[in-house]
């Protein structure tokens, strides 16, 4: 018995060589796969600076592997796509062996993998191989153009973190209402502090550290912003601006802003699915019937929890509006594509005489 398994090891092991030789021998034979409509990332900083000088249009980005038979058939459909839609979308190929940190970046498990990007977000994402109608509708979807100004920086965790350590003789951040921010100005070997005047908000840094400036964004309103930094027994003042906006929506996307008898009309359809944002505790006060919930600390994480309420509308609530507004932005980001923002939260709903469920 043991020689007969051990036999069958080495039939195993040599015809899982053979086709190792068979893939490498037809590999070598092919022809060379056309990628002239395709832009081929050289580097990361290469891949940075065409996200920063996109502006609104959309990038196509498609993660690859040499070694990957199914990225094989895809560069081919892609490039035909980005030959008749160049006006619609850039199409960047980058390949995962020689760029790894991307692919991690962008937290990317499996190839091929195509990112939708849009004002240096990603918009919606396609993982395996698809029929070139999937590739193409996507691509109508997500290009449409909008006037709605990028956001800066990145949503991770809930907050949008902002790197303003390379602004010149103005600082402009741009943010969302209801958006928590973390902008970093970076390190100085100098005393800095920073002021928002309106707010009556300070920051400041010794030499050596980080200078952050940390609020959440509750109204729509502009802030003007004001830099200071200490060199040589000199002040340095730089201004700035924090212009603040609600979010939109992009493309195909429907998102929509409600108030709460607009909320009671849809809570009870079968399209929908309502998920409380807010914190263990606050869920456990009480919460509108049959909520799903997770907190906004913990969206991004475990979002997969909601992938089989992709196709549904989801209506999203916490306390007042400012982190459901903040997990709308992660949702339409990972692929969900009607969402309902009830924009007082659950304080307007109690207001208007409405009841809580508690499990």
């Amino acid at each position: 018995m043991k020689k007969l398994f051990k036999n069958r090891i080495i039939l195993v092991t040599l015809f899982i060589s053979a086709l190792a030789a068979l893939y490498h021998l037809s590999s070598a034979n092919s022809p060379p796969v056309e990628t002239n409509h395709l832009t081929i990332i050289e580097s990361v900083d290469h891949f940075n600076d065409i996200l920063a000088n996109s502006q609104d249009k959309l990038i196509v980005v498609d993660l690859y592997a040499d070694w990957c038979a199914p990225c094989r058939i895809l560069t081919p459909l892609l490039n035909e796509i980005a030959s008749e839609m160049q006006d619609q979308a850039l199409f960047l190929k980058i390949d995962t062996e020689k760029h790894p940190e991307i692919m991690m970046a962008l937290q990317a498990d499996v190839l091929p993998m195509v990112y939708f990007v849009k004002n240096q977000q990603v918009v919606h994402a396609l993982a395996g191989l698809h029929s070139r109608e999937v590739y193409v509708d996507a691509i109508e979807k997500y290009s449409a153009e909008s006037t709605e100004p990028a956001a800066h920086g990145t949503i991770r965790d809930g907050i949008r973190k902002v790197d303003a350590n390379k602004q010149g003789d103005f600082i402009d951040i741009v943010v969302h209402r209801g958006d928590s921010i973390r902008v970093s100005f970076g390190e100085r070997d100098y005393k800095r502090s920073l002021s928002l005047p309106a707010l009556d908000r300070h920051f400041e840094a010794d030499p050596g550290e980080e200078l952050l400036l940390s609020m959440t964004i509750r109204d729509k309103s502009d802030l003007d912003l004001k830099l200071v930094e200490h060199v040589d027994g000199k002040s340095k003042v730089t201004n700035g601006n924090i212009s603040v906006y609600d979010y939109k929506g992009q493309g195909g996307i429907q998102y929509q802003d409600i108030s709460v008898q607009q909320a009671l009309e849809i809570v009870n359809q079968p399209r929908t699915v309502v998920l409380d944002v807010r914190t263990n505790r606050e869920f456990s006060h009480g919460h509108i019937e049959n909520s799903v919930h997770i907190p906004l600390n913990e969206l991004e994480r475990r979002i997969e929890e909601l992938s089989e309420y992709r196709e549904k509308d989801l209506l999203v609530y916490c306390r007042s509006g400012n982190r459901s507004a903040v997990a709308s932005r992660i949702l339409l980001q990972n692929g969900f594509s009607s969402i309902f923002h009830l924009e007082s939260g659950i304080r307007g709903w109690l207001n208007e005489g409405n009841n809580l469920a508690k499990d």
